[in-house]
């Protein structure tokens, strides 16, 4: 389970209005469909956060998956970075079900946007 937080998108809406964060978080979600193509599941968690549920995929293929967020999720618009921060939950032996997924995911996330924002964070069972 991957969840991402677009970083700095408050600015967005702040300085430039709800409809061009609205067209950010559109092209966020088109570009995450475009990079799990029919691997996995997309979806907007509100706000300006997504969530991509894969399965069966190896560490390795994860990580291109994660490598690839990283430089094409990233944006400039009028001096303002946008760069995302993913915390991911990979589970080794497929014995965990959604909720403890997403609460280990949330706990990787929110250790990197206190650290190391615009990065990702993969936390193994």
């Amino acid at each position: 389970m991957i969840l991402i937080d677009l970083d700095n998108f408050k600015c967005i809406n702040d300085s430039m209005g709800h409809q061009k964060g609205d067209e950010v978080i559109t092209f966020i979600g088109m570009k995450l469909k475009e990079i799990f193509d029919k691997e996995g599941i997309v979806g907007r968690l509100g706000g300006d956060e997504f969530v991509v549920y894969l399965e069966n995929v190896s560490k390795v293929d994860l990580e291109v998956y994660l490598e690839r967020m990283i430089a094409e999720l990233e944006m400039t618009i009028e001096k303002i970075k946008i760069k995302s921060t993913i915390g991911v939950a990979y589970d080794k032996k497929g014995n965990c079900n959604f909720k403890e997924l997403y609460k280990l995911a949330d706990l990787a996330l929110y250790a990197l946007k206190k650290t190391n924002k615009g990065s990702y964070l993969i936390k193994e069972i």
